[in-house]
């Protein structure tokens, strides 16, 4: 029999779990919370792991992130058990390195069918939703040893049809309902943040943006910069509308309305939701926001925020990413400023595992040393991106380096970032 590790914040799940495992002869390791679980991960050698999603503290996407880059580990199955069953949450599972994906409620029956027939074959087919042994859908979804550095194994971007992925990209197509989603849940939306002018903020995200366009399928760039629309200025984009077209809407814009302000780049393959180009005051709800990037993260496989501002629409934006970029230059004010960010990103509850650290060093004078920026933030530094001469040409010409320059120092910086989120 096997050696199972059971993770969950619910201490009465915790129980209920392990005396249906325990009557089949399992051995059961319990810990609350992902901490604890990667600890006994770790020290304890399980054949196979049972994890929650929506923890305090750790995630179970984090979770099965580091036991998936742990050598000790990065073999050992993985069982998402949760009560989020929406499509994309159990593409984000898959994405994060789990094998596959039930949603609870689920019966004795149903679990322990799953799990002897792992220990039985020693693989893990991978079912949607709800599963039973009787019904097997074998997914593409990725294996324990594939992540996007593999591009012999396909992604198909959460919640695009075929017949959208084939869809001219000179056309924004509608756009599903969105499914009701807590602010901080989870979502496939990276935020690139900077609060000090100056920093290479956009750059940076347009940049990811395409890189990510490449990996991961099509991706949608969201401005929420409030300085005037940065995004159409490095791309040559001049969008009729942006975001502010939502304000009337309130909390509740309408998924073709959403659809209907994006402008999809000709020659780059991504589409833009612009900033409004006369700089404002007005921001769209934390709950607006929070419904356009549900809404969004159906049809695309990622979405990128640009932000440089700490408003509720920015705040949604914080929560629901899987990841956090905070773009910094070398001077000291933007290290006095990056230090006092993420004190506030704690604070806003944001989980630190998901923040990231770019140095963008957009100046050809040394600055503040990496080794002071690391002491003043007291976390590691992400991702150093160097100075590059060509930049203001990139701009100038609307062609951004990470398509002008695929070998340069600069996007090298940006695709090694990539891998660690």
């Amino acid at each position: 029999m096997a050696r199972i590790l059971v993770i969950d914040d619910d201490a009465s799940l915790l129980q209920m779990v392990r005396l249906m495992l325990e009557r089949e002869g399992h051995e059961v390791l319990l810990a609350e919370g992902g901490e604890e679980g990667l600890n006994a991960a770790f020290t304890q050698s399980p054949d196979l792991a049972v994890i929650d999603l929506m923890m305090p503290g750790l995630s179970g996407y984090s979770v099965t992130r580091a036991l998936r880059a742990d050598p000790r580990t990065q073999n050992m199955p993985i069982l998402i058990l949760t009560a989020r069953g929406q499509p994309m949450d159990r593409q984000m599972a898959l994405d994060a390195g789990a094998n596959a994906h039930m949603t609870k409620p689920v019966t004795s029956k149903e679990l322990i069918a799953r799990i002897n027939e792992i220990t039985r074959t020693g693989t893990l087919p991978i079912h949607a939703g709800k599963a039973t042994p009787e019904v097997s859908a074998v997914s593409d979804a990725p294996t324990p040893a594939m992540d996007q550095d593999h591009p012999s194994r396909p992604r198909r971007p959460i919640g695009l049809t075929q017949e959208r992925q084939r869809s001219s990209s000179t056309r924004a197509a509608p756009l599903p309902t969105p499914e009701p989603v807590l602010a901080t849940a989870t979502l496939p939306v990276l935020t690139v943040i900077a609060l000090r002018g100056g920093s290479g903020t956009t750059t940076v995200a347009i940049n990811l943006a395409l890189l990510l366009n490449e990996r991961r399928g099509q991706v949608c760039l969201v401005d929420l910069t409030m300085a005037g629309g940065h995004i159409g200025l490095h791309l040559h984009m001049a969008a009729r509308q942006s975001w502010a077209d939502l304000l009337e809407a309130g909390d509740t814009p309408d998924a073709r309305l959403i659809g209907s302000i994006l402008a999809p780049h000709p020659g780059l393959g991504l589409s833009v939701m612009a900033a409004p180009p006369i700089p404002g005051t007005d921001s769209l709800s934390q709950q607006a926001m929070n419904n356009v990037l549900t809404t969004l993260t159906g049809s695309f496989g990622q979405v990128v925020v640009d932000a440089d501002t700490l408003t509720p629409a920015t705040t949604s934006a914080l929560l629901a990413s899987y990841a956090v970029v905070v773009v910094m230059s070398d001077d000291v004010m933007s290290v006095h400023t990056t230090s006092n960010f993420m004190q506030t990103l704690q604070k806003m509850g944001v989980e630190m595992g998901r923040v990231r650290v770019a140095v963008n060093h957009s100046r050809p004078d040394p600055g503040v040393p990496s080794a002071t920026i690391l002491k003043a933030l007291g976390r590691p530094i992400s991702a150093e991106i160097p100075y590059d001469p060509n930049q203001m040409q990139a701009i100038r010409r609307g062609i951004p380096l990470a398509a002008s320059a695929p070998d340069s120092a600069f996007t090298k910086a940006l695709q090694q970032l990539i891998k660690t989120f």
